[in-house]
């Protein structure tokens, strides 16, 4: 038997990606490159559509509504973290509600797909995702901290973080390690052992006028034992 050709015809092309600079980028399997299209029911004359995974989301603030291009698998930290250089809304105020549901209350939830997010809080299904609506609510605090050896900075504070996020973030921001930090409020300790995990600003009733003292350590973390 010999192999013959399949013969050669033109089909169309129509574009539908979004704006460059807002395009994610794609995993193809690398299998479908090899998928004639016959196989898969094109013929000739035919117009293939050529989209990208995601859409366009809108996001409602009390202010503004606007659209933001969220791909497939696109985290949502990273949609927060986009949010935050476009419009200069730190992430850690940022509180994202859908149909009345958060999105982004704990740690976990930063780092799963955003579609994926929408999907467990739509109340209704079969919503196209090109008209989902997202609400963005200002949360969490900006409290100042005021370390012992120089001026006081602020500090974006969100409910869900805990007395150890806050301290990972002082160390990024600042450079002042961790385990050197000893963080207290109204004279109270912060970053005891037994409350490294608890939430910042529930546990401690922290407030915008609140100041946060910070004093550095060189012999660890600050361990109280309670009686």
């Amino acid at each position: 038997s010999v192999d013959v050709p399949p013969r050669e015809f033109f089909v169309s092309l129509s574009p539908k990606a979004p704006p460059r600079d807002e395009a994610p980028s794609v995993d193809v399997p690398p299998r479908a490159l090899f998928v004639p299209l016959t196989q898969l029911g094109v013929r000739e004359g035919d117009t293939i559509d050529l989209g990208t995974d995601g859409g366009h989301v809108s996001f409602r603030t009390r202010a503004k509504q606007f659209e933001l291009y969220v791909g497939q698998r696109e985290l949502v930290a990273h949609v927060m973290a986009r949010i935050q250089g476009r419009w200069s809304m730190p992430m850690a105020r940022q509180c994202l509600r859908f149909q009345g549901r958060p999105l982004n209350t704990s740690m976990p939830a930063l780092d799963r797909p955003f579609f994926e997010a929408l999907d467990e809080a739509r109340r209704t299904p079969g919503i196209d995702r090109g008209v989902d609506a997202v609400d963005l609510l200002t949360c969490g605090r900006r409290v100042s901290v005021k370390p012992a050896w120089g001026a006081p900075f602020p500090l974006d504070v969100a409910p869900s973080d805990r007395v150890v996020d806050v301290m990972t973030r002082i160390q990024l921001l600042h450079g002042i390690p961790a385990h050197e930090q000893r963080l207290s409020i109204r004279g109270e300790l912060l970053n005891k052992e037994a409350a490294l995990l608890k939430p910042f600003l529930h546990t401690f009733g922290v407030s915008d006028r609140d100041t946060v003292e910070l004093a550095r350590s060189t012999g660890g973390f600050v361990v109280v034992v309670e009686k």
